[in-house]
């Protein structure tokens, strides 16, 4: 239940609709919380936060990616715990309007991503973070300090050698060498990332490409590229403005489609219901005839039937009136047999042996222990003798008695270990009542026995 919910979420989540997404991811929270899944409950937490993200509910973002982050860090998953780090900067930083202190936060919380990533070792989760320092410290206007956190993004990105966080990364050093005028090294980058962009069909990034380029160029007073730049960005955004508009068309036409399907289903199940009735109601009269003809034969049918009964069982009874003394006294032999059975005499010679070995040797608290364990394994062996199966943990209850009888016997001539599944619910598993009492044991109370396997 808990990942039909989620992958529901997750569909919505693709549509772009966020706000059916959320209740599905509450949903499936609820369902790995009853099962104990700490590492789903924290994923679908993270979820949620990014659903919020997209809705611009910086807020509920916030505090979804916290408890998020509390919980994998009390998984022990740096990588995770990271992760959710870097999504409260992005809750925390919302549009870029701020406080100083908020901005302080952030860049406090970065740092902290920064340093467990770099403990987990994971190179893009360590490209990222430094990414998260460098904007905290360019929203505090610490651009001096923000450009090495940045271009060692760059250079992780350089060695991992992906095209879309490469171009992220120089299009972000790009930013800096502008607000740190460095106009050619500006443009150098911003050209490294359009070329990157372009050749591996990067669209989303383009615009912020195109933008920084443009600046660049306006900065350095060439016009021309400026307003080519210029103009690229305003042509992509038309481009992404059509896609959306077109991408919205699509959804409103599925979901037009999808309810006019859902109104003939309801149509149809109308006129079916209405159909379906009228053939039960035809049906109905036709079995009632059938019914009543059933009715008539079978009450005629019946009083011959009982008559003949009676007779014979009136002389049944007279047959169980002669049987029943017989029966009564072969019962109570046979129960008396099943309780022997259950308690071997020789099982039972063996211990009062031992008691008395133990008293006459003077180990009086031997003897207190072992006749106290004894006299309790019988109790459980008698409260259960007519029992097919008893519960596990009764089950073992007396296999521990037994061995710690034999235990004290021998003189710790033997060691055991039982051992159980931590998954296993002792007192809802049921097993075949295991004899203990009537286990033989040839050996003398005073024997001395090599150390034996558990059984």
């Amino acid at each position: 239940m808990a990942g039909a919910y989620r992958l529901k979420g997750i569909y919505f989540r693709l549509r772009g609709e966020f706000g059916k997404a959320i209740p599905l991811y509450i949903e499936a929270t609820k369902e790995f919380e009853e099962i104990g899944d700490s590492n789903g409950m924290a994923s679908t937490l993270n979820s949620i936060g990014i659903a919020y993200l997209n809705l611009r509910r910086w807020d509920e973002a916030y505090q979804y990616f916290t408890r998020a982050r509390d919980m994998d860090h009390a998984l022990n998953k740096p990588q995770k715990e990271a992760a959710d780090l870097q999504n409260m900067v992005n809750a925390l930083r919302r549009d870029g309007s701020v406080t100083d202190s908020v901005k302080l936060i952030v860049l406090s919380i970065a740092k902290q991503a920064l340093a467990i990533s770099d403990s987990a070792g994971d190179p893009a989760l360590i490209a990222s973070s430094n990414e998260m320092v460098s904007i905290a410290l360019r929203d505090l206007g610490r651009t001096d300090e923000a450009l090495p956190y940045q271009l060692k993004a760059l250079k992780i990105a350089e060695e991992l050698n992906q095209p879309q966080l490469l171009a992220e990364q120089l299009y972000l050093c790009a930013e800096l060498f502008i607000d740190l005028n460095q106009l050619d090294k500006a443009i150098e980058y911003g050209l490294r990332s359009e070329t990157i962009a372009q050749e591996n069909n990067i669209q989303p990034i383009l615009f912020s490409i195109y933008d920084i380029l443009s600046r660049a160029y306006a900065a350095k007073k060439d016009f021309k590229n400026a307003f080519s730049y210029a103009n690229k960005l305003n042509i992509t955004l038309d481009s992404t403005y059509r896609t959306e508009i077109a991408d919205q068309l699509k959804r409103f036409e599925s979901d037009r489609k999808d309810n006019e399907i859902v109104l003939l289903n309801s149509q149809k199940a109308t006129a079916l219901s209405k159909l379906e009735r009228n053939q039960v109601a035809l049906a109905a009269a036709s079995v009632l005839l059938a019914l009543i003809g059933i009715l008539a034969y079978l009450l005629f049918r019946n009083r011959s039937v009982k008559i003949k009964n009676i007779e014979t069982l009136q002389q049944l009874n007279a047959q169980l009136n002669e049987q029943k003394e017989e029966i009564t006294r072969i019962n109570t032999l046979l129960e008396l047999k099943a309780l022997r059975a259950q308690m071997n005499p020789h099982f039972i010679f063996n211990c009062m042996s031992s008691i008395q070995e133990c008293m006459l040797t003077g180990r009086l608290d031997d003897a207190n222990t072992y006749l106290s364990k004894l006299s309790k394994l019988l109790r459980m062996v008698l409260n259960h003798s007519d029992d097919e199966s008893v519960t596990l943990d009764t089950e073992l209850e007396m296999l521990r008695l037994y061995l710690e009888l034999e235990s004290v016997r021998l003189k710790d001539g033997f060691t055991y270990q039982v051992e159980v599944d931590e998954e296993i619910f002792l007192e809802e598993v049921m097993v075949p009542s295991l004899p203990f009492a009537s286990m033989k044991t040839a050996l003398p109370p005073a024997a001395v026995c090599p150390k034996m396997l558990p059984i």
